[in-house]
């Protein structure tokens, strides 16, 4: 904590950008807890009962039942549905207006009391320093961002966009490629102009963080102004995870032991049609990012 404020490490950017794997990564720091996509809480944890990283349902896991505990008072049904409607992209204009005091400010208000209780409630239940949430999106991370509890880090992860669209396709998502592209755009662009010039922010490619795991996670610790190192079994190409208390995010979140750290390129497979539509739609901020035109096949 900073003083008495919870420090949140929160991932932002937008989905396959193994996000997962590195919150899992920093959770197994000293003093970190890493806790999957808190914004999706309410519904995958109280409502649903979806299952913890740990594996068992979430109502059942000893850490989760304790930090329910602390939150007596707080309707999990009504924060979720506050979560879904106030963080619709669509309504990106509706929550610039209500953080700044205009209409739906009240509700802005509400969720921001229960998720400074949550937090608070996290930290003491895990005793720890900082939690580092995955949740990804900016304008969750906005919410978090206007509560007096909280100390926000953004950690900004940027993939490839034609990766995040090839793991979209093969994992069958609903949603129209060219919608999750113009997304993508979106969410990278509201992340860094909403905290690039905070002094709380990093930007950091996938395929660096990847690469270099090691080096990437000092980045973090410095920007989170944390002295411990890095866990003591990552590797170049490795690290050794324990089990975690994920709420929400990739299936790999149930996974422990020793992982792999292995570039995911098998996008450079992508047809010529999509690979080209991914390009004209993202082509300037695939410049600023540092990533080619025309990837080599």
């Amino acid at each position: 904590m900073a003083g008495d404020r919870v420090k949140v490490l929160y991932v932002a950017g937008w989905l396959y950008t193994g996000s997962t794997l590195l919150g899992n990564v920093l959770g197994e720091i000293d003093g970190f807890a890493a806790v999957g996509e808190l914004r999706f809480l309410w519904k995958r944890g109280f409502l649903e009962n979806d299952r913890c990283g740990c594996g068992t349902a979430f109502l059942d896991c000893p850490i989760w039942t304790r930090v329910a505990g602390a939150l007596d008072g707080v309707d999990p049904a009504r924060i979720a549905d506050l979560t879904d409607r106030l963080l619709l992209h669509r309504r990106l204009p509706q929550l610039l207006v209500a953080l700044r005091g205009g209409p739906g400010a009240s509700e802005v208000r509400e969720l921001r009391s229960a998720l400074a209780d949550l937090y608070d409630a996290i930290a003491a239940t895990a005793g720890s320093r900082v939690i580092v949430d995955t949740s990804k999106s900016p304008l969750y991370a906005a919410i978090l961002d206007g509560i007096p509890s909280i100390d926000l880090r953004v950690v900004h992860l940027v993939r490839d966009p034609r990766g995040a669209l090839w793991s979209r396709l093969r994992r069958g998502s609903g949603l129209e490629p060219a919608t999750g592209l113009l997304l993508w755009d979106l969410s990278h662009l509201v992340s860094e102009v909403g905290w690039s010039r905070s002094g709380r922010y990093l930007r950091l490619r996938y395929e660096d963080v990847v690469r270099r795991p090691v080096e990437a996670v000092g980045a973090i610790l410095e920007l989170a102004g944390e002295q411990a190192g890095p866990p003591e079994f990552l590797e170049r190409d490795r690290v050794a995870l324990r089990p975690n208390h994920n709420v929400a995010g990739n299936p790999n979140r149930l996974r422990s032991g020793t992982i792999e750290l292995r570039l995911d390129d098998a996008w450079r497979r992508l047809p010529a049609r999509p690979l080209a539509a991914a390009t004209a739609l993202t082509w300037p901020l695939l410049l600023r990012y540092g990533y080619p035109l025309v990837p080599r096949r």
